[in-house]
């Protein structure tokens, strides 16, 4: 039997975590192959411990990783890096994604995991639709302003809900040092011929509530990972001018500013 194995990174989600899993344990139930799910726990100091040990109790197929410290400049990709080394070890066939905020439909992973078949296809992923517990007007201004996105296939760039077949990145030595460690991923999985395939009927869920302060610090995050990613500073401005979103300039300069003061080395 095929096996998936799913990393969950948390840094004080106690209020997020509990649907996360609940739907994650319901999602593999139905995903017609044996599962298994690691949450890192980032140096956590709300009950984000508490709520995933009480899971680990109920389904011994959860496993539980506290980490106390940071290695990586980036601690999130260092957490899906160490997610991807337990789906190594375990020799799992499939290895996905899925944030301590993202809530899966019952059938997303059955959906998802019969397209990875061909071999040219490194990941899939479903759509991710932002749905946060707490419903304001910030939030359905940012819906709204969202459904842009949906157009063409640019929505799939997301790796908050991904799958992967786990060759590819055994290839390439899983994810690396990156603001944006999936799209760093993408861009070294493409140089190998490899692409990503989208379900539009798999349905995820970010649950994750929307303000205007984490709405900057989201885009901020994003203009560093533009900067490490080599995209021009120009092309960064007339997105985040006509996009609306200036965060990602500020982000773009914050990167370029923390390189020169602290060059860090990136995969050739």
């Amino acid at each position: 039997m095929r096996k998936l194995f799913v990393v969950t990174a948390a840094h004080n989600e106690d209020m997020y975590l509990p649907h996360t899993i609940r739907a994650l344990v319901s999602a593999g139930e139905s995903a017609h192959c044996s599962w298994e799910q690691v949450i890192v726990l980032d140096r956590c100091t709300d009950r984000s411990e508490t709520v995933a040990r009480d899971f680990s109790k109920k389904h011994p197929n959860i496993t539980i990783h506290a980490k106390t410290s940071v290695k990586w400049r980036h601690t999130y990709a260092e957490n899906l890096q160490i997610g991807f080394e337990y789906a190594a070890k375990t020799k799992a066939d499939y290895f996905a994604v899925v944030d301590a905020d993202i809530v899966l439909e019952r059938d997303y992973f059955a959906k998802v995991l019969p397209v990875i078949g061909s071999p040219s296809t490194a990941s899939a992923s479903g759509i991710l639709i932002t749905a946060p517990l707490r419903q304001t007007v910030y939030s359905n201004i940012y819906r709204a302003w969202e459904q842009s996105y949906r157009i063409g296939l640019h929505v799939a760039a997301w790796g908050a809900s991904r799958v992967y077949r786990i060759e590819p990145l055994l290839s390439v030595g899983g994810f690396a040092d990156f603001a944006s460690p999936d799209t760093e991923l993408d861009i070294r999985l493409s140089r190998r011929g490899h692409r990503h395939t989208i379900m539009p009927e798999a349905k995820a869920y970010h649950i994750r509530d929307i303000s205007i302060g984490n709405s900057l610090r989201a885009q901020v995050k994003l203009g560093i990972s533009r900067h490490e990613l080599g995209v021009p500073f120009h092309t960064t401005v007339l997105h985040g001018i006509f996009r609306f979103r200036p965060g990602l300039i500020a982000g773009h300069l914050m990167g370029a500013v923390s390189e020169e003061r602290e060059p860090s080395l990136r995969p050739a």
